[in-house]
């Protein structure tokens, strides 16, 4: 059995976001890919919308969309789909795994319960934001033997 890349994700639309540098990332490497859906942090509807309008000021639409738009199951679980055709395409075995946890609880959480995870991928929308702070990606750092990836967006042309 080939030891596998875990993908950190929220569990909403963005959820393909640096999904493929992980499947190029897994290919070069000739490993397998794990999917940990987790939770997003606690924040409230008025938060939401107050950041969504933050956003949209500074021209960032797609951003603000995620913060007032609930993620639709149907959409989420058709991109689910689509990852794994991709990695069956691939000859890449993919394992999905939701967690109810938020994301650095999930990950330290799934670590401590499996083997074979040979490296940690943070996809965008976990790091983005601030919504992991630079103290709690130390703390992973150092309770993690693997490569913890912070997996940035690439730049929108205007």
């Amino acid at each position: 059995m080939k030891k596998k890349l875990l993908f950190t994700t929220y569990r909403d639309q963005s959820l393909d976001q640096g999904f493929s540098y992980a499947i190029e990332l897994a290919k070069t490497m000739d490993k397998d890919l794990a999917i940990l859906l987790v939770k997003k942090n606690g924040i409230s509807p008025f938060d939401n919308l107050m950041s969504a309008m933050t956003f949209a000021q500074a021209g960032e639409h797609e951003a603000a969309r995620e913060f007032i738009s609930p993620a639709d199951k149907e959409k989420v679980d058709e991109k689910l789909s689509s990852i794994a055709e991709k990695c069956s395409g691939a000859g890449i075995e993919l394992v999905t795994y939701d967690s109810q946890k938020e994301a650095l609880p999930a990950i330290e959480d799934f670590l401590r319960q499996r083997d074979g995870i040979e490296m940690v991928l943070l996809a965008p929308n976990i790091t983005r934001n601030g919504s992991v702070s630079d103290r709690k990606l130390k703390k992973l750092l150092s309770l993690s033997p693997r490569p913890v990836v912070k997996i940035s967006q690439g730049a929108s042309a205007n």
